[in-house]
């Protein structure tokens, strides 16, 4: 798990699982994005953001039960990188931390389906056509200015310049970027 918070820059995260033993190797086990720079506001999660390594754990022979072992031979090594190619110390962000999930059984033949409710973003790849439909009616709506919510240069302004908003006396854009999956969606 990551603790995300803002760093004051937009940053490359990459993540590796490492051996420890004489099998010493290292397998890059995902990477994430946050998006930031000298006028965003302060924001952090109060919980851990999960990215699963599983795979990657098994890929170099290490079973998931084992984080429970403290000499289990793995370790996890991270880096970030700025968006301007800079190597940002460790110390900029929260160590990655091991969460265990147990597996909750198997529906072997169930169908599945996505529900998305309100608040819940549901991933564009598994929209339906009326909800494609719908999705393109809104952005034409908001390009138009014919928006109840703000229109295209609002929403623009708004996350970017010229700042926006103010904190302790200082202009800052209004975006705050916490959200994990920002790149994405942003």
């Amino acid at each position: 798990g990551f603790h995300l918070k803002a760093i004051g820059a937009s940053a490359n995260i990459l993540f590796s699982v490492c051996r420890s033993d004489a099998k010493s190797s290292c397998v890059l086990a995902g990477g994430l994005a946050v998006l930031g720079g000298p006028l965003e506001m302060p924001w952090e999660f109060d919980r851990l953001f999960k990215y699963d390594i599983t795979p990657k754990l098994r890929a170099i022979g290490i079973a998931p039960e084992d984080v429970f072992d403290s000499q289990a031979p793995f370790r996890l090594s991270y880096q970030l990188t700025a968006i301007n190619g800079t190597v940002l110390p460790q110390s900029t962000f929260s160590p990655p931390t091991i969460i265990f999930e147990p597996a909750a059984g198997t529906n072997q033949g169930a169908e599945t389906f996505d529900v998305a409710g309100k608040g819940v973003r549901k991933e564009v790849s598994r929209l339906s056509n009326a909800e494609i439909d719908s999705l393109r009616g809104a952005l034409r709506r908001v390009q138009n200015g014919d928006s109840d919510f703000m229109n295209y240069d609002e929403v623009a302004q708004a996350h970017g310049y010229p700042p926006q908003c103010e904190l302790n006396g200082k202009a800052v854009a209004c975006c705050e970027h916490g959200m994990a999956s920002f790149p994405q969606w942003h």
